[in-house]
């Protein structure tokens, strides 16, 4: 067998594989069962689980400050992780994050049939991704100023495309952790002569979110659904 023929059977089992797993694209939307509602949801190519970075303070420099005292630490760095406290989880540990993009028809779909009263409203002329997981200490005691942080901090990438910031970004607590939700104009990433097509490769999110910072890659390709890219 050459090495070709065994490439092509190889990416037709890695096929048969990923759509034996997604049996829910081939039902309509009152067959799909607990399990595809969850799927959908949790692990499809709208969503992606991924554990952010967590930015860390310059570390002083040796003799700087407290009379030239080190502040704990190996090289005089600050020895509290900044992803603790109310900025994070203890320890220093930052928590898997859940990237969903909420504005794709079977996300949509998924809360409607799971009838999750707490699903976010969609605005029709916006991307909208959500960030799930992290810590609702993470938003503080203002909301409002949270959200004013959030605006401008999230992108999305597509190769050979001019790259777009989120316009505005919403925070919701929630008792299973925090959704924040970054919502981009459509029309900046796509228009009428070169709308976004599931032949652009992937679309790369990227946000930062006080100390953490997410990046979430997905293949556009496999974002199709009844035969229409879903964003």
């Amino acid at each position: 067998m050459t090495c070709k023929h065994y490439f092509l059977i190889f990416s037709f089992s890695i096929a048969l594989s990923t759509a034996a797993g997604q049996n829910w694209k081939n039902k309509p939307v009152p067959e799909w069962s607990e399990e595809d509602v969850k799927q959908i949801l949790t692990d499809s190519p709208w969503t992606k689980k991924t554990p952010p970075s967590v930015e860390r303070p310059a570390a002083k420099a040796p003799g700087s400050g407290m009379g030239g005292r080190r502040m704990g630490g190996r090289g005089g760095g600050v020895s509290r992780d900044p992803g603790a406290g109310s900025n994070g989880t203890a320890g220093g540990s930052a928590p898997t994050v859940t990237v969903r993009w909420e504005s794709a028809l079977p996300v949509q779909e998924a809360h409607l049939k799971s009838r999750d009263m707490n699903a976010p409203e969609i605005d029709p002329n916006y991307y909208t991704i959500a960030v799930v997981g992290l810590p609702n200490r993470v938003v503080g005691n203002d909301v409002e100023r949270f959200e004013n942080t959030l605006k401008g901090q999230a992108e999305l990438k597509v190769e050979g495309r001019k790259s777009i910031r989120s316009s505005s970004a919403r925070a919701l607590p929630r008792d299973e952790g925090l959704v924040i939700l970054f919502l981009f104009k459509k029309d900046l990433l796509s228009n009428k002569d070169q709308p976004i097509s599931q032949h652009d490769g992937r679309v790369v999110f990227d946000a930062k979110i006080g100390v953490f910072k997410v990046s979430q890659s997905f293949v556009l390709q496999e974002m199709v659904y009844a035969d229409r890219l879903e964003l």
